[in-house]
């Protein structure tokens, strides 16, 4: 900061658990690589990337403001929830020191460029442990159920296809190909498979 900008890259790679049945995430290992130019005192760097780590868990996992009516739902640290030490997963801090020539001694940032990376990490791992893919953050346990039910859904509804399609086979019924055309029989055959799915 100052007459020219130290801009830093940061990586990082989070290791996720997911429970299916409460949709509780809990963020198992962390790996995160900061260039910060020169690290001038390494410790207070590592401490500012844990740092860094733990807000970003928190705008992926928890904090969200919500209103009703004008009034916060989320008015304490009660019902606001921030990480702390028993969710702080381990975190292994690889600092990578490509030197600024504009910086103080060849130092770039090393306050919250490890913020940034941590949600989109997040949610890549939550994607690669459930194969949901979440659009919308925090992945708070109500949000997870959510995108599961869905899931669930949409896996029941294409059962459901599948079962009207084979009905529609045995009875003789044909689709033709066209986009808003249906022969009567397919037609017929599927409300009736549609009848007696809702009627039990």
């Amino acid at each position: 900061v100052g007459s020219s900008a130290g801009f830093s890259y940061a990586a990082q790679v989070v290791e996720v658990s997911v429970d299916e049945d409460t949709g509780m995430v809990a963020v198992e290992r962390v790996w995160v690589a900061h260039d910060c130019g020169r690290a001038i005192n390494p410790l207070a760097v590592e401490g500012q990337v844990q740092g860094s780590v733990w807000m970003g868990m928190g705008q992926a996992l928890s904090e969200e403001s919500q209103y009703h009516e004008g009034r916060s739902l989320r008015a304490n640290l009660l019902d606001y929830r921030v990480p702390t030490i028993v969710e702080s997963p381990p975190i292994e801090t690889f600092i990578v020191e490509a030197r600024d020539p504009h910086g103080p001694f060849g130092a770039k940032e090393a306050g919250e460029g490890s913020l940034s990376g941590f949600l989109p990490a997040l949610t890549n791992a939550i994607a690669d442990a459930t194969g949901l893919r979440l659009h919308e953050l925090p992945a708070s346990p109500d949000r997870m159920l959510g995108a599961i039910a869905a899931r669930r859904g949409a896996e029941e509804l294409g059962r459901i296809v599948e079962k009207i399609a084979a009905d529609a086979a045995i009875k003789g019924a044909v689709i033709t190909s066209g986009k808003d055309t249906f022969c009567a029989g397919a037609a017929l055959t599927l409300l009736e498979s549609l009848t007696r799915m809702f009627g039990e």
